[in-house]
């Protein structure tokens, strides 16, 4: 579930019209939303029927995602800035698919040495340890002798 934006919302619909002022509320830090956007429709809705409306006017400050990771509800990078402050541009994920053999070489090298594909570069041993046998219940001998009441 993405995060609510101002430009998102419908400013005629009550359970939209405030849904993206409750988007990182001061206090708890790391976590634009407390609660999930259900329960924030009905808050919006709420304020809406107390006859609060936005004045876009008097706005003085605006919710910026975050720039880089999921814009999912509890994704909590986002920030309250002064109106008018320039977005950071989105950071994502480059597409491989477009590197050249180079570029794919240097990119495993540096997941290597960052310990992202130890697990695949250097594989671990496991021993067997299982034992064949016939499986026991605690304080009985074999399950084939084991009474059951």
């Amino acid at each position: 579930m993405h995060i609510p934006l101002q430009e998102g919302c419908d400013p005629t619909n009550p359970e939209e019209a405030f849904l993206w002022a409750l988007v990182g509320l001061p206090g708890p830090r790391g976590a634009p939303m407390l609660l999930s956007p259900k329960i924030l429709r009905k808050w919006s809705q709420h304020l809406w029927e107390l006859g609060i409306r936005h004045e876009p006017s008097e706005q003085k400050r605006e919710y910026h995602p975050p720039a880089r990771g999921a814009h999912h509800w509890v994704n909590g990078a986002g920030r309250w800035v002064d109106k008018g402050t320039a977005r950071a541009p989105r950071i994502t994920a480059p597409d491989i698919t477009m590197f050249t053999p180079e570029e794919r070489t240097h990119l495993v090298r540096q997941l290597i040495e960052h310990g992202e594909l130890k697990h695949l570069a250097t594989p671990q041993h496991q021993p067997n340890t299982a034992i064949v046998g016939r499986a026991r219940r605690e304080g009985h001998g074999h399950a084939g002798n084991a009474e059951v009441q």
